[in-house]
């Protein structure tokens, strides 16, 4: 081990290693210099090493901070801060377009998607749970508008790199359904916000941002032959209806389900209307591949 390289940082022994004798496992690190450092995380643990997981990981770039659970090192106000200034640094359209499959370019722009939607799902997670309860409302919005900011890069990249309705988990820039259905739940929270504070043009803007969200997370659910699942129905429901869940807010046909006309239909099935959607050649492609993968 090159000790002299790192002046200051505590090794509890004289490798790492889980089990070994005279080793050090990684939560014995971790508690040795928790206190004289900003400890940050790229890529996984070492295998075989779970002795870390007593600490969590927080996403706050490209690399997570190493925080104990239950810590207020960042607090959601400083990392929504946090997440603002990486937004704004964050230029992956300029060097990576178009990466091939095995590229490095690839595994940053892979980097980056996953960014994307850890902040957001960390902001989504926590923003109405015990961690947001002393906020005020104003940083309840701003957090929830950041979030759905990192969702709209994330639903960008994943277009970008056909993706998007993709059932193959294991292909380039794969991205889930459940992304989008949490999109669509922040996006239809700040409508709700934005209604209480008299802010017409900005609730307008959530709500179709919570229906463009579900329109996809619906799509999803057709190519991956998933219309009967619970929350794909819950979806449904939303849609068909024309209704923020969260604000009691009804659209217009014009301002919902009718900018939608182009993918979506009406049917009645077992005296219960229900949405058809038209998939284009690719979506078609996906749901074939997904079938002959489960034969």
């Amino acid at each position: 081990m090159q000790l002299h390289h790192h002046p200051g940082v505590n090794f509890p022994g004289t490798r790492h290693h889980p089990r070994d004798e005279g080793a050090f496992n990684m939560k014995t690190f971790l508690d040795a210099n928790y206190d004289n450092f900003e400890i940050y995380v790229a890529g996984g643990w070492k295998t075989g090493d779970n002795s870390q997981d007593v600490y969590k990981r927080v996403p706050v770039g490209l690399a997570d901070a190493v925080v104990k659970e239950g810590s207020d090192k960042i607090g959601l106000v400083d990392f929504g801060k946090r997440a603002l200034e990486n937004f704004r640094e964050f230029n992956y359209e300029e060097t990576l377009q178009n990466p091939s499959e095995g590229s490095w370019e690839l595994v940053m722009i892979t980097k980056y998607q996953n960014n994307y939607s850890s902040v957001a799902h960390h902001i989504a997670g926590k923003i109405f749970a015990e961690e947001g309860r002393d906020l005020t409302e104003d940083e309840k919005m701003r957090l929830v508008e950041i979030s759905l900011m990192y969702y709209k890069k994330y639903l960008e990249i994943s277009r970008s790199g056909g993706g998007l309705y993709n059932t193959d988990e294991a292909a380039p820039l794969y991205s889930t359904g459940a992304v989008y259905r949490n999109a669509g739940v922040m996006a239809a929270m700040l409508g709700k916000m934005k209604l209480e504070a008299g802010d017409e043009e900005g609730e307008r803007d959530a709500n179709l941002a919570m229906f463009r969200f579900w329109e996809i997370f619906y799509v999803k659910c057709w190519v991956e032959d998933r219309v009967e699942d619970k929350d794909c129905k819950e979806v449904e429901a939303f849609l068909l209806n024309r209704v923020n869940p969260h604000s009691g807010k009804v659209l217009l046909e014009e301002e919902s389900f009718g900018w939608m006309n182009h993918r979506f239909g009406k049917t009645t099935k077992g005296g219960k209307e229900r949405i058809t959607v038209k998939l284009n050649k690719e979506e078609r492609k996906f749901k074939r591949k997904r079938r002959t993968r489960e034969l």
